[in-house]
């Protein structure tokens, strides 16, 4: 697409890219305070050298950490982590774009992914989605250097490094182990070693970490796992909910536009298509036995995705006749204002999730530090409270195990989402006079997945896409006995 000498000597120089990271960071800081709760894995993340959990590795609470030894709340800091992680994803893919098409491809594949609502919807949350897509494209990047002989060595102890750090940030970031074993045998090259023995220090903290923590996504998978037949029946659904709805989430022109890129560089660029062909399968293959119907887990895709739809668009401009250079021109700012309007659509109506929860635990906080407090808040089908603990700073006793021990001026706390709430009423009705302290109500719209009330027990599977525009309300009360 046409541009100025000037604009192009403007794209090629080094500091274009990180001044378009840090435009995007600072359009996005007022969404730090925007989500008025946090899921489940955000807590265990924030908390992951206090709690005894598994399933995560180190990197983003040390990465939110650094924010926090500053005096920002735990909650903001990993915000602000994501927030930055998400703006800097644009440095390593504009050098990808630029090394593929030039600068101009490069342009529009950042502002292909940063208007994307996918991005934009995890963009402020305190989760590692974010960090883990900027180092996977990161690994990308060097991933396409290293398969050029030519490249120095350094780059391959970069990629050593950039995917040890990935692995640090999500097990996903594994996958690029085997890419790295045949990498290093197609160049004969060595062990690291000598002046690149630092790039092994990722690797080595990642064993470490799991040889002390221990990793528990094995367990997560066994239980998720019946007879065969009931099995494959599940693996079935959820694959073909990933394969209809990515499309959705991610932009049917952005996956339409990356179908024709990818034709277009078939005879040029077989080392990224075949890269991109293997990342894509391994996701499903890591991902549709999990159960568990997220589309955050292909957030790391959504750059490869939209540097192969922005291939497209220059394909498609450059195939064209000159008359209607000028309409595909118009045609990519109409999609990336369509794009941005449906992530604002997301962030207005998904701000809430656990939002009445979070209203609870500030209430919490007001009460005397002696007042026993009891909920029902669950977790992989325990009452662990581990949010309202958190937010609310105090000792929240799960319900269900206690109902023997509750006692006059206790306080009780009963979250929609986890139970009926007039069922739970009824029963503790039976021992004690209740008194209704606060109620709080929020309402959200699941426009990219999100938690269900309506109809119950959806939440995080395909069949819940069904209801992707209907209203889902929660309702959190405060109860005292008497």
């Amino acid at each position: 697409m046409p541009l100025p000498d000037r604009a192009i000597i403007f794209l090629n120089r080094p500091a274009f890219p990180w001044l378009l990271a840090l435009a995007f960071f600072f359009l996005r800081l007022p969404l730090l305070f925007w989500y008025r709760g946090e899921y489940t894995d955000s807590v265990l993340l924030l908390t992951l050298f206090e709690n005894q959990s598994t399933y995560y590795p180190p990197l983003f609470p040390l990465c939110a950490w650094i924010p926090r030894s500053i005096g920002l709340d735990a909650t903001l800091a990993g915000r602000l982590v994501s927030l930055l992680s998400t703006a800097l994803c644009s440095v390593p893919l504009f050098h990808l774009g630029r090394r593929l098409r030039g600068p101009r491809t490069a342009l529009t594949a950042v502002l292909l992914f940063q208007s994307a609502a996918l991005a934009n919807q995890w963009a402020p949350r305190a989760m590692s989605d974010a960090l883990f897509t900027l180092l996977f494209i990161t690994c990308l990047y060097y991933c396409v250097l290293c398969y050029d002989n030519a490249s120095p060595a350094r780059d391959f102890a970069r990629l050593v490094f950039w995917t040890g750090m990935a692995s640090l940030c999500r097990y996903q970031g594994l996958a690029f182990l085997p890419v790295l074993l045949l990498l290093a045998w197609r160049r004969r090259l060595r062990p690291v070693c000598s002046t690149h023995m630092g790039a092994l220090l990722p690797w080595l903290a990642l064993a470490a970490w799991i040889a002390w923590r221990g990793f528990g996504h094995g367990a997560q998978y066994a239980e998720r796992t019946l007879d065969w037949q009931a099995t494959l029946h599940a693996y079935w659904i959820m694959t073909w909910g990933f394969l209809r709805w990515l499309p959705y989430a991610m932009g049917y022109l952005n996956v339409l536009l990356a179908l024709f890129g990818l034709w277009a560089l078939r005879r040029t660029q077989h080392s990224l298509i075949l890269l991109g062909v293997y990342l894509v399968v391994i996701w499903f293959v890591a991902h549709v036995p999990f159960q568990s119907f997220q589309f955050r887990y292909f957030l790391p895709i959504l750059p490869l995705v939209v540097l192969l739809a922005s291939v497209g668009w220059a394909n498609m401009y450059e195939r064209s006749a000159t008359r209607f250079h000028s309409i595909i021109i118009v045609a990519l700012m109409v999609w990336l204002g369509v794009s941005s309007a449906f992530s604002a659509q997301v962030l207005r109506d998904q701000r809430d999730a656990w939002g009445d929860l979070w209203q609870a635990a500030a209430y919490l906080r007001t009460l005397p530090p002696g007042a026993r407090v009891y909920a029902n808040e669950l977790y992989a089908n325990r009452v662990e409270n581990y949010k309202l603990r958190f937010w609310s700073g105090r000792e929240v006793k799960p319900l269900y195990t206690s109902w023997e021990a509750l006692e006059a001026g206790d306080v009780v706390v009963l979250s929609s989402l986890h139970d009926d709430i007039t069922a739970a009423m009824r029963r503790l009705a039976q021992r004690w006079d209740t008194s209704e302290q606060r109620t709080f109500t929020v309402t959200l719209i699941p426009r990219l997945g999100d938690l269900m009330s309506s109809p119950p027990r959806l939440t995080s599977t395909p069949q819940a896409m069904a209801y992707r525009n209907a209203p889902q309300r929660f309702t959190t009360i405060v109860v005292s006995l008497r």
